[in-house]
C-alpha cells in the first residue's frame, strides 16, 4: 500500500514536470520573452522632438519640434492634428496581445513588405523609441510592432480606440502639412487690395493711414452719397488673421489650366515690412462645366469651393463659407 502510494507521487511529479516543461511551453511560446522587446513606448509625450518615418519605397520623413510647432522634413508648418495624433499613439499605445508562433512566418513577410521605420528622438538626439510598424491584423483590432533586433513581434492597439494604427503614419507629404494659407498679424497689415477683374465696379482697396484706415473704391463707376463705417472696415481687416485651405492641391494636373483663366477674384494683402501676399480665386463651377462664368459676387449662390493660386508657389482648394468673409462690395461698408 504504502509502495504504491510512493509510485502515484512519483507519477504525479512526473506529469506536473512534463505539463510545465513541455506542454506549457508549447501553449505559451512566449514566456521567454525579454520585457524589453516592448519596450518602444514612449513615456513623456514632451520629451519627443523629433519623430522620423522611413516607408518602403519612399522617401524618409522627418518631423521636428519647433517651438510651439512642428516643421515636415524641415521646410513646411506639419499639420497640428497629424502630430498630435502620432504622439498619442507613441506615448499611449499598449499590447493587445502576443501573436501566436503559427502567424511569425506571416507577421514576417508583412514586415518586408510594408514595414515602415519609426523613430523618436529627444531634444539631444537621442534615440527613445525604435521598432517597425507593420500592417494591421486580419480583425483590425490592432497593428503588428517588432523592436528593432528584437525577435517577438507584438499586436498593439490604442485604449479605448478601435482599429489598427497604420494610418496614423502611412500618410503622403502633402497630408501631413498644415493647410494654413495665410495667418497674419492683422495689426501691421498695410493694405488691402480687392479685385473682381470681371466685375470692376465692386473693386475696392483698404489702406491704413497711421491708425486708422481708408476705404477707396476702385470702381469709377461706384457712386454713394453714404459714409464708410470705420467699424465695419475694422471688423473686416481682422478677419485677414487666418485662412485655412480645405486641401493643398499644388500637385493638382489641372493647375496651370485653371490659372490661366481669368480670376473671379484677385486679393493682395500687404504688411508694413512690404511682404506680399496674393491670392487669385476660380469658382469650382467655372471650371467644372464649361457653361458657367461667374462674373458678379452675387452670382456666388451656387459656389461651393473655389481653386486658389498663390504668389508664394501653392495651390489651394478653399471652402466658399469661409473666404466669403474676403469677398465683398462696397456697399457692404457704408455706415447702416
Amino acid at each position: 500500500m504504502k509502495r504504491t502510494l510512493i509510485l502515484l507521487l512519483v507519477l504525479v511529479a512526473m506529469a506536473m514536470c512534463y505539463y510545465f516543461l513541455v506542454v506549457k511551453k508549447d501553449a505559451q511560446p512566449n514566456s521567454s520573452i525579454q520585457i524589453d522587446d516592448r519596450e518602444f513606448v514612449v513615456e513623456n509625450e514632451e520629451d519627443i522632438h523629433v519623430i522620423t518615418i522611413k516607408s518602403q519605397g519612399y522617401p524618409l520623413v522627418h518631423l521636428s519640434r519647433s517651438e510651439d510647432i512642428w516643421l515636415l522634413n524641415q521646410r513646411y508648418k506639419a499639420s497640428e492634428n497629424v502630430v498630435d495624433n502620432m504622439l498619442s499613439v507613441l506615448t499611449e499605445m499598449r499590447l493587445n496581445y502576443i501573436p501566436p508562433k503559427s502567424q511569425m512566418e506571416m507577421i514576417q513577410k508583412s514586415i518586408e513588405n510594408v514595414g515602415m521605420e519609426i523613430k523618436t528622438y529627444d531634444k539631444d538626439g537621442n534615440i527613445l523609441s525604435d521598432f517597425i510598424m507593420a500592417g494591421n491584423t486580419n480583425k483590425e483590432d490592432g497593428t503588428y510592432c517588432i523592436k528593432r533586433d528584437a525577435s517577438q513581434p507584438y499586436v498593439m492597439s490604442m485604449p479605448v480606440v478601435e482599429g489598427g494604427l497604420r494610418n496614423y503614419f502611412n500618410m503622403e507629404l502633402i497630408a501631413m502639412r498644415d493647410k494654413t494659407m495665410v495667418e497674419l498679424d492683422v495689426n501691421k497689415i498695410k493694405l488691402i487690395k480687392v479685385d473682381y477683374p470681371k466685375d470692376i465696379t465692386n473693386s475696392y482697396q483698404i489702406r491704413k493711414d497711421g491708425r486708422s484706415y481708408i476705404f477707396e473704391p476702385r470702381g469709377v463707376q461706384f457712386k454713394s452719397s453714404g459714409t464708410f463705417s470705420d467699424n465695419i472696415i475694422q471688423s473686416y481687416v481682422r478677419d485677414f488673421n487666418v485662412l485655412k485651405a480645405e486641401y493643398i492641391s499644388t500637385d493638382n494636373p489641372a493647375r496651370d489650366t485653371i490659372k490661366n483663366r481669368l480670376a473671379f477674384a484677385e486679393i493682395l494683402i500687404q504688411m508694413e515690412d512690404n511682404r506680399q501676399f496674393k491670392m487669385d480665386f476660380f469658382p469650382d463651377q467655372d471650371i467644372y462645366d464649361r457653361t458657367v462664368n461667374t462674373v458678379s459676387i452675387e452670382n456666388l449662390g451656387r459656389v461651393d469651393r473655389y481653386f486658389v493660386d498663390t504668389s508664394w508657389g501653392e495651390f489651394y482648394t478653399v471652402q466658399h463659407r469661409l473666404i466669403s468673409k474676403w469677398l465683398r462690395t462696397p456697399k457692404h461698408f457704408l455706415s447702416r
